[in-house]
């Protein structure tokens, strides 16, 4: 047997390197040679560098392969949105519609919640795959009446955040010419290059035409606004708005105001501004007809309070909304009163044949006592289903315990529940989480 050569010091080793090869007594054997020889090419620094940084790119790169792949297969997905039964919320089209981010993990933990997008396999073909929104969970008796939605025989009405993620954009003043959507006194109206309209209103002593721009109706339609500025007229007039202006009153003190109308009720909130640092004065009416010729009007008052402090220098935000029959109204994002539920809306006396005849504009913006800078007027409005298909129209239609009812958002142009009943659990694919393109179309959802 050989003898083995063992350093007794430090100088026994070589200069250059404290690695000392292996004696020719271990290089006989063939298990220490592969590994001596899988040493020497892949880690000692012998090895050429370009090698070494060709194998580390190589590994990097299959591991990139295989956590997409396990993505791919377990965690996320990119589906193309194929028809335009989402739109606006997603574009569709076989080879333009938007790109989505399809989370699978949500569903391994939780059921869906209502209203959010899911992809799942149509029942009756699993082969085909679809996107819609949720608007039944199981155990619910859902039908759809005038429009809305009916759950266990009540309206669904919509809680803040439900409403703000399923509202579909009518206007942005920001995107148009005000004479483009707007009816006003040009003697006292002025549209700037930003698009910033200014009212001389301080001579005002009260609300009125004088004083306001007033959205056009036709324009208000149960169509949308495409992301470019473009309209998509619907058939019918729009049901349920929301409208949300940015102004700020030039003067110390005024009233910057907002009127919704909703077929014969007109809902006014009054923001009136008095000594600096004061909270504003808010005040919320609701004007009806007594008669069915309108010459008498009721005024209820729904709130009258203080609301936040407005400075002289700053912007506010008023969003005033009529949803599911629920009054809202938020100032720079904080209620200053809780939401007020209503019993029904006022029907609206039309002439026979004159869809769009109406004697007061949907929407005015103005002020008094003050002059006023409109920086922004968007009007929005809820999402409305037609009474198309055989499920939940004529009758209430009741979900199992692991079903859910989907519906589109375009309702007109969409295959869902009302076509082929209930989504059982096991054909959820998973949830909507995001349009990851185009790239001008880019956005999260809750």
């Amino acid at each position: 047997m050989g003898k083995y050569i063992v350093p007794t010091n430090d100088a026994d080793l070589p200069e250059t390197s404290t690695r000392r090869a292996p004696s020719r007594e271990l290089r006989g054997l063939p298990a220490l040679d592969a590994l001596t020889g899988f040493f020497r090419r892949n880690v000692s620094p012998q090895t050429p560098r370009r090698r070494r940084r060709w194998r580390a790119a190589t590994v990097f790169a299959l591991a990139v392969l295989a956590i997409a792949v396990a993505a791919r297969l377990f965690a996320f997905d990119i589906r193309r949105i194929p028809t335009a039964s989402m739109e606006p919320t997603l574009a569709g089209g076989p080879t333009s519609g938007d790109r989505v981010l399809v989370d699978r993990l949500t569903l391994l933990r939780r059921p869906p919640h209502r209203f959010e997008i899911v992809a799942f396999q149509r029942p009756g073909d699993r082969d085909r795959e679809l996107v819609k929104r949720v608007v039944g969970l199981p155990g619910e008796r859902i039908r759809i009446v005038d429009g809305d939605l009916q759950v266990n025989g009540r309206l669904l009405r919509k809680g803040g955040p439900d409403r703000k993620y399923t509202l579909v954009p009518l206007l942005r003043s920001t995107k148009h010419a005000v004479l483009d959507g707007f009816e006003f006194d040009a003697s006292r109206v002025t549209e700037r290059a930003d698009r910033t309209i200014v009212i001389r209103a301080t001579d005002l002593p009260e609300r009125g035409p004088a004083g306001s721009v007033a959205v056009r109706s036709l324009l208000l339609t149960d169509g949308f606004e495409a992301d470019d500025g473009s309209f998509h007229p619907g058939a019918q007039p729009a049901r349920d708005l929301e409208v949300r202006c940015t102004a700020k009153l030039l003067s110390p003190s005024g009233t910057l105001y907002v009127d919704l109308r909703e077929e014969g009720d007109v809902f006014l909130v009054d923001v009136s501004r008095g000594a600096e640092d004061a909270p504003t004065q808010i005040r919320v009416r609701r004007l009806s007809p007594v008669a069915a010729d309108a010459t008498t009007i009721a005024t209820q008052v729904l709130f009258d309070g203080p609301g936040p402090v407005w400075r002289r220098d700053r912007a506010m935000t008023v969003a005033l909304s009529n949803v599911d029959l629920r009054i809202s109204l938020e100032i720079d994002g904080v209620e200053p009163t809780p939401p007020i539920d209503l019993d029904e809306i006022t029907p609206l006396q039309r002439p026979s044949g004159e869809l769009f005849a109406e004697p007061m504009s949907r929407v005015r913006v103005g002020a008094f006592g003050s002059d006023v800078e409109l920086q922004s007027i968007e009007i929005d409005r809820d999402l409305r289903y037609s009474p198309q298909g055989r499920f939940g129209i004529k009758e209430a239609f009741e979900l199992g315990p692991d079903e859910f009812f989907v519906l589109g958002d375009r309702s007109t142009d969409s295959d869902d529940s009302r076509d082929f009943g209930a989504v059982p659990a096991d054909h959820l694919l998973g949830v909507v989480r995001a349009i990851v393109s185009p790239f001008a179309r880019r956005r999260w959802f809750p």
